[in-house]
């Protein structure tokens, strides 16, 4: 499995754990969860959202970052299409309230079904999994999949939080030294997510546009896949 897949499919990370908490780090942990708590209340009153976005990678060899852009789709039944690239060169499909996601890569032409409630073996369906998980409006539900550490407020733009994250999951979190959420807590949106490596690596997701309410017809989470080779998952 490559980093950037491995990426998109664990979501978030490992950081402070051996650590004991100070009266300081205690506040801070609740003014944080409080700032959670505010941006999932928000986001879930929205019914439908279509996200524009750009994947970073800026490894220790390269001069440059690599990027690429992709599209989210996402529908309050639990429709979601996930793409890189237009045309898509890889896809995740997901029919209303499926157990089942479709993988696509349109250069090989081949896919793969996946079971969505056990999604380990792929880390795009993992991920996805994860991240609409936590897009319910209790702060409980967040917790089970992550551990909320800190917030930081960016000047460079007033309404806007970082917000550091353990993964509960530690297998997820083998090669991640550490993650964050820059968050809207007023507005509900989620505007960037880095995710550090161990290897000095960085991986970063940042928001482009985010369109609310949306109404995303039925077309969009389907795609022919005449031609194509099923291939095991």
């Amino acid at each position: 499995m490559t980093r950037p897949r491995f990426l998109l499919l664990h979501g978030l990370l490992l950081s402070l754990m051996l650590l004991r908490p100070s009266q300081a780090d205690e506040a801070d942990v609740r003014q944080a969860q409080t700032l959670v708590q505010t941006w999932l209340t928000n986001a879930s009153q929205v019914e439908n959202l279509v996200i524009d976005f750009v994947q970073e990678r800026k490894l220790k060899t390269l001069r440059r970052p690599l990027s690429r852009q992709g599209k989210i789709w996402l529908r309050r039944d639990g429709a979601l299409r996930w793409q890189i690239d237009e045309p898509p060169a890889r896809l995740l499909l997901r029919q209303p309230k499926a157990d089942e996601v479709l993988s696509i890569d349109t250069r090989k032409r081949t896919w793969t079904a996946l079971d969505w409630s056990d999604a380990e073996g792929n880390a795009d369906a993992q991920g996805l999994r994860m991240l609409m998980d936590s897009q319910k409006p209790d702060l409980a539900t967040f917790e089970t999949v992550f551990q909320i550490r800190s917030a930081q407020p960016l000047p460079e733009a007033p309404g806007r939080w970082r917000i550091g994250l353990d993964l509960k999951d530690r297998r997820a979190a083998v090669a991640v030294s550490g993650v964050s959420f820059d968050i809207e807590p007023e507005t509900g949106i989620l505007s960037q997510m880095e995710f550090r490596l161990r290897d000095g690596s960085l991986y970063r997701t940042r928001v482009l546009r985010v369109e609310k309410s949306a109404r995303i017809a039925d077309e969009v989470f389907t795609f022919d896949l005449n031609g194509f080779t099923q291939t095991p998952p």
